[in-house]
């Protein structure tokens, strides 16, 4: 079969698909070796010939946890990225969402105008915004696994640093982490007292209060306390005089550490956490748009054009920031909230063991103008919530040229879906879903890494995961009123029972202290699970609602290089992934559904960082990404090859930092930007759904006085005022209209500090 569109290269004939990947892996390994030989000659030449230079030239190491334990990042053979403390806050990143702007390859999905948030790496994404599902980025806070779907409630208040790991790393973190890992980790309870105060003004009559504060209580205890008030206002003009403006939203976060250390082989720290924000509705934009159809009436795209929407009420206007909803309001009295706590206790015994108890509760309550115009057509009050219960121990023994890991893991998660679609225009009823997901997973891994000769490592790893997953749905029609009409569809149950295998193979050369290459095959695997059909949209039938666990093959060549006496580092990888039975996610009229294809993708990434003199600071990055997802079904009679959405095939970031001294202090000057190339919203790679690509800047002036405790910042974010959208569906079948979402507008903010 053949995609008849005729429009894009981005469809190719799908069956003989096979063929394609011999012939696109054969030219992937040659372009493999020219890679080796190429960092080795550049890497190792560039390290040979740099010249000593003083402390103050250097950059700082930066110490992650990869692999459980501490090593220099540049010692890791894995692709990865640490955003440190520091960074953060110059780069005045505040939700999680934005490391996408800092960490070539990482990208950003969502729904409800950008307020559920989903993470993708090298084109492994899940755009299924259900709280019921998992993404196949696995995000953990402090060692703590977070089942929620969506990150929109992971704030970065009193963070360490965030490693983002790419590729899969399901041996040692093994949970759903196909495409890689978001590690978030705090800072811990210090021996001696400190902390720090912020508050910032901004824009749109932004407010925030962060602080935080720690030190010992005794010779055994010690602690820290961190919080965050944050608050903006409505950025969106809402020109319904019924509506309200949208984009406010305000918010808290509360965090404590408390940490038992005896001095002897054994430390326990206690974690407990909150938060809670409040939001508009979801700050949609409406867009005209129009399917188009071939001589056999099936759509093959869909296009924006002039004028209204196929509902006859205008387009919104993204270049001015108005739109024109009747339904959409500045609060909803609801909000996304997240509690838990966390338990760690290590024991230093010859081997090192530790124990991870971990409990969360999350929440995501929010409402959509489903068309985001003046007509009342429909609006959608979606309300999620996961609980989830985790037990890790694991083992850690360095014996010189051996290491190893061992360990056990265990995950229970209840999550449920209730979305209430209410059809204003079409009876004026209420649909009324409820989904409940119930999993339990238990899961065994082990790793070992053994230098089985001068300069020269082998790792190898295997995890092996036992899932079980019930399911339960039923949806109901209501009146408005909520007088009871009768169910919608027959309920459905469902239960599934898998095993599931994860393993690693790499080998890595230190032909010296600051260089290395690594070459090696990861098996990742995400569990199936089940689609939440979603209230009164387009149906399909019961067996369209389970869909199979995903596994990733991934092949990856690296290296790592520190240069001129650590004036610089250049880290750089190229990688192959065959993906079999890849969860692609579709919205089909207004339901949601994921079904299983094969996919391929293959890039590469380059990072580097310098301080070419004492003062001076650079740091470049960028990725390229080049996805394809075979035998995708659009309706049509026959089956193309798309490319997952919100996968840009290029992305790059640069930023540029220069300090000096002055009487009362040090003053810096920082400028950045950050480029995302084009990428399509939806699996089906219409028109209107293409995203183009676009450069975002930044920049910031800031003094510190002589002993580094007073501090005051001047920031701007989207220095040029650029519109850029975020997230969006095709919607051009209902109301002949797309809503999208936009990234925010110039952004000014001026932030005051104390440490302590």
């Amino acid at each position: 079969m053949q995609d008849i569109s005729g429009k894009r290269p981005t469809a190719y004939q799908s069956p003989n698909h096979g063929r394609f990947r011999g012939r696109a892996l054969s030219r992937f390994a040659g372009t493999l070796a020219t890679f080796a030989i190429t960092a080795a000659l550049s890497s190792a030449g560039h390290a040979q010939s740099g010249q000593a230079a003083g402390d103050s030239g250097r950059l700082d190491e930066i110490v992650v946890t990869a692999q459980k334990r501490t090593q220099n990042i540049q010692q890791v053979g894995i692709t990865m990225q640490a955003v440190t403390s520091d960074q953060l806050v110059k780069a005045n990143i505040l939700q999680a969402a934005q490391l996408a702007n800092v960490v070539p390859g990482l990208n950003v999905a969502g729904a409800a105008g950008g307020q559920v948030v989903l993470f993708g790496i090298r084109g492994v994404v899940q755009q299924d915004f259900v709280g019921s599902a998992e993404s196949p980025v696995a995000v953990y806070i402090d060692d703590g696994y977070v089942a929620a779907n969506s990150i929109s409630s992971v704030g970065l208040l009193d963070v360490d640093h965030v490693e983002v790991l790419k590729g899969p790393q399901g041996t040692l973190f093994g949970r759903n982490a196909t495409g890689g890992i978001v590690n978030i980790f705090t800072k811990k309870p210090t021996d001696s007292y400190q902390g720090y105060a912020r508050a910032t003004g901004g824009s749109h009559s932004t407010l925030r209060f962060e602080g935080a504060v720690g030190g010992p209580l005794s010779d055994v205890l010690s602690f820290r306390v961190a919080g965050v008030y944050n608050r903006n206002g409505a950025w969106i003009k809402n020109t319904s005089p019924l509506g309200g403006d949208l984009g406010g939203e305000h918010g808290f976060a509360l965090r404590a550490h408390l940490e038992y250390d005896p001095k002897t082989n054994f430390t326990a720290l206690l974690t407990v956490h909150a938060s809670r924000t409040w939001t508009s509705w979801g700050p949609y934009f409406a867009a005209s748009v129009r399917q188009v159809f071939d001589a056999g009436n099936n759509v093959i795209d869909s296009v924006a054009v002039a004028g209204p929407t196929g509902l006859g009420t205008p387009a919104s206007d993204p270049k001015h920031l108005t739109m024109e909803s009747a339904q959409a309001q500045s609060h909803h009295g609801l909000g996304n909230s997240m509690t838990g706590a966390t338990a760690k206790l290590t024991w230093d015994v010859g081997p090192q063991i530790v124990s991870i108890t971990d409990y969360k509760k999350t929440t995501n309550h929010n409402f959509v103008d489903d068309d985001s115009t003046s007509f009342l057509l429909i609006d959608t009050n979606n309300n999620d919530f996961a609980d989830n219960f985790s037990q890790e121990i694991r083992i850690f023994r360095d014996k010189g040229e051996f290491r190893w890991y061992g360990g056990l893991y265990y995950l229970h998660i209840k999550s449920g879906v209730n979305p209430q679609r209410n059809w204003i225009y079409v009876g004026n009823v209420r649909a009324d879903d409820l989904a409940t997901l119930r999993t339990d997973s238990y899961s065994a891994f082990g790793q070992l890494e053994y230098d089985f000769a001068p300069k020269f490592t082998i790792v190898a790893g295997f995890r092996a995961t036992k899932e079980v997953k019930d399911y339960d749905y039923s949806s109901t029609l209501y009146t408005l009123g909520g007088s009871l009409i009768g169910p919608a569809r027959t309920p459905f149950s469902g239960h599934s029972n898998k095993m599931l295998y994860s393993g690693k193979a790499q080998i890595e050369f230190h032909p010296s202290r600051d260089l290395m290459f690594y070459a090696g095959y990861n098996r990742g695997t995400k569990a199936g699970s089940f689609n939440v059909p979603f209230a009164g949209g387009t149906a399909y039938p019961d067996s369209a609602i389970p869909y199979r666990s995903e596994t990733l093959h991934a092949f990856e060549i690296g290296q790592k290089a520190t240069l001129f006496d650590g004036a610089a580092r250049f880290n750089s990888a190229i990688f192959y992934y065959d993906y079999q039975n890849y969860q692609a996610f579709n919205l089909i009229g207004l339901s949601t559904q994921v079904t299983n294809r094969d996919a391929r993708t293959y890039g590469g990434e380059v990072d580097f960082e310098a301080k070419p003199a004492p003062h001076f600071a650079v740091q470049l990055s960028g990725s390229y990404t080049n996805n394809k997802v075979y035998d995708v079904d659009l309706g049509g009679p026959s089956l193309v090859t798309r490319i997952a959405p919100y996968t840009s095939k290029w992305k790059g970031s640069a930023q540029a930092r220069y300090d000096f001294d002055i009487g009362t202090g040090n003053v810096a000057l920082t400028a950045g930007a950050d480029y995302t190339g084009t990428f399509w919203y939806s699996l089906t790679n219409y028109t209107s759904t293409r995203v183009p690509g676009h450069v975002v800047g930044r920049a910031s002036i800031g003094w510190t006085d002589e002993r580094d405790l007073w501090s005051l910042v001047f920031d701007v974010q989207n220095i040029t005022d650029k519109r850029y959208k975020t997230v969006g569906f095709d919607l051009s079948g209902i109301c002949g209209c797309s809503v999208e979402a936009y990234g925010r507008p110039r952004w000014y903010s001026l932030t005051l500090g104390r440490k302590f």
